[in-house]
This record gives C-alpha cells, structure tokens and sequence, in this order.
C-alpha cells in the first residue's frame, strides 16, 4: 500500500530532501517533486486516480483530530 492521497500531498511537501540529496555532490540532485508532479499528472490523464466508495456501509462513527496528510489517511483508511 502506498500514499493514500499522491494526488495532493506530493503538491504540499515543501520536499526539504531535495536540497539535502547527496546525488547533488556529484550530480544535481534528484527532483522528487517534479517527478511527482508528473508522475500524478499522468495518472489523472490516463484515469489511474479513482475514487475508493465503500461498496457497504457499517454504521459505525469515529472522529479524526487532525486535518494534515495523517489525519485524512487515517479517515480514508477507516471509511474502507
């Protein structure tokens, strides 16, 4: 299982590793987010990104404190 939301979070990361990747002591560093950001692009065109709809609802109510990448992945996974 990988990013519950790569479509977003990818976008809000100021992607602090960028600066520290050691492959810029030789070479320039490897541009995780642009590659994210194409990566995820792709995937909206081609229409890999759906929506994950419960096929059956239980009822149950839980609350999640928190509205960061977390907090909405701990809410998608247990809306599953």
């Amino acid at each position: 299982k990988t990013n519950n939301f790569p479509e977003f979070t990818g976008r809000v990361c100021p992607a602090p590793c960028e600066g520290a990747c050691v492959a810029g002591l030789v070479d320039s560093p490897v541009t995780i987010k642009n590659i994210e950001y194409a990566i995820v692009d792709k995937a909206w065109e081609e229409g890999h990104i759906v929506p994950r709809i419960p096929k059956e609802r239980t009822g149950m109510t839980v609350a999640v404190v928190g509205s960061g990448p977390a907090g909405l992945a701990t809410a998608d996974e247990l809306n599953q």
